[in-house]
């Protein structure tokens, strides 16, 4: 089994391109196309869900910076200095809110930044795997090593409508 197959490949990146032009196509591509390709590899192998969900977010947040960079491009604006600008003023109005003197330092509010993002990124993906695992189950396909609290929260009826 080959883990690409051609053709959907060429028709989910051909498609946004001549649709969207190759700006869009390209952050489309960042921020749902690398995300969606290595979900699809992941389950195709059925790989354990503790290796992909932090495999998927590590691409996830890649992607993401990746659109801010292609944004920073496109709008000839350094948007990483706006967003260390808009996280570091934040960060100094709770300081001064909980009474702490003091600006935060700038190491304080790039890993600030990064927690928030690989949050972001494990939540997105945890979700989207539980999504497939529906899914792909109300299809036929089998899912292999769903975690037992999925098992028992999502396919024994808890969250049913």
């Amino acid at each position: 089994m080959h883990l690409l197959n051609r053709r959907p490949l060429a028709g989910a990146l051909g498609g946004p391109l001549l649709l969207l032009g190759p700006v869009q196509a390209a952050t489309y591509l960042l921020n749902h196309g690398l995300l969606a390709g290595v979900l699809g590899a992941l389950l195709a192998r059925r790989a354990p869900w503790a290796l992909g969900i932090p495999v998927a977010a590590g691409v996830r947040v890649a992607g993401q910076l990746g659109f801010l960079a292609l944004s920073s491009w496109t709008v000839n604006e350094n948007l990483w200095a706006l967003l260390l600008t808009n996280v570091y003023s934040l960060l100094d109005q709770m300081a001064a809110m909980v009474g702490a003197s003091g600006a935060p330092p700038p190491t304080f509010v790039v890993v600030t930044i990064a927690v928030l993002l690989a949050v972001n990124a494990l939540l997105f993906t945890s979700l989207m795997y539980v999504l497939y695992a529906v899914f792909l189950r109300a299809l036929g396909y089998p899912v292999a090593n769903v975690p037992a609290w999925v098992e028992r929260k999502v396919f024994k009826g808890q969250f049913t409508a």
